[in-house]
């Protein structure tokens, strides 16, 4: 998950400095948001560090999830969609009036059993829903 989000920034921030057009203080400017969004984003997903960071999820049934977050806070949830992928599960939650929380889960961040068995859960939920919310890739 490192490497991606690393890559992903990296060729953001190749596409600024090698565009002619882009005068020296727009590519600084594009070039600092960029890192800006990379440590945030290593920050959040990563090490799951902030007061925003989803730090645990519990499923309590019926879609209902309470989610444990950075600042030590529990938010109830419901889980608005994910991607489910043998080796990376992304779970995103509604908290209600607009607030989202994400939730990535590498399949070496749990047991194999635990990372395969909440694969199934996933799957089963968005199989029994109308309008299918997960995405499935194998």
């Amino acid at each position: 998950m490192v490497i991606g989000l690393v890559a992903a920034h990296g060729a953001a921030l190749a596409v600024v400095i090698f565009t002619p057009t882009l005068s020296i203080h727009l590519k600084a400017l594009l070039a600092l948001l960029i890192l800006v969004g990379l440590a945030d984003a290593l920050r959040t997903h990563v090490l799951r560090l902030g007061r925003v960071a989803v730090r645990s999820a519990l499923h309590l049934g019926a879609g209902e999830w309470e989610l444990q977050l950075g600042d030590g806070t529990g938010a109830s949830a419901r889980l608005a969609r994910s991607v489910v992928l043998p080796a990376l599960v992304v779970m995103r939650f509604s908290l209600g009036r607009g607030r989202r929380r994400s939730l990535v889960i590498p399949r070496d961040a749990l047991p194999r059993d635990a990372h395969r068995r909440l694969r199934v859960l996933l799957l089963a939920q968005a199989g029994t829903k109308t309008g299918d919310q997960s995405e499935r890739g194998e």
